[in-house]
């Protein structure tokens, strides 16, 4: 149960109800309930939702990606060979949904940010190039401060 987080769940449900696709980032201290919060507030609504590892190189870190793909997509995927790989096999989970939103959330997003991984550019594109141009996904991230 969450107490004192109106505000919050507010403007994360003002999100799952625009008529665009939105972008969301949701920063703060360590431990305050960053992720608690998302979870509380999307509950089962979730089209794709995952942690990144810590202290993980790219090559694990794209082998679980794989794993959560796998999970929501309800087929086998490969290992992608790189992020921009992933961010596209991640639109066909997203365009496989059956949901009117698409709520996607990439909690511990700079854990996946590996040394020259390229997932920051990956990530970009994939929103610039894609996801933003729909009117049915929120993307999110829970990063710390």
């Amino acid at each position: 149960m969450l107490i004192g987080r109106e505000k919050e769940q507010k403007r994360l449900l003002m999100a799952e109800s625009s008529e665009r696709s939105e972008f969301v980032a949701v920063f703060g201290r360590r431990r305050v309930g960053k992720t608690f919060l998302i979870r509380e507030t999307f509950k089962d609504r979730f089209c794709f939702y995952h942690t990144g590892l810590a202290n993980a190189g790219m090559s694990r870190q794209l082998t679980e990606f794989k794993k959560t793909l796998c999970k929501y997509g309800n087929k086998k995927y490969r290992v992608p060979k790189d992020w921009y790989d992933a961010f596209d096999l991640l639109a066909d989970v997203i365009a496989e949904a059956k949901t009117r939103k698409k709520i996607v959330f990439l909690d511990e997003l700079p854990w996946m940010d590996t040394a020259k991984s390229g997932f920051v550019s990956a990530l970009e594109h994939f929103w610039n190039g894609w996801a933003s141009a729909r009117d049915d996904i929120v993307l999110g991230n829970v990063n710390p401060l």
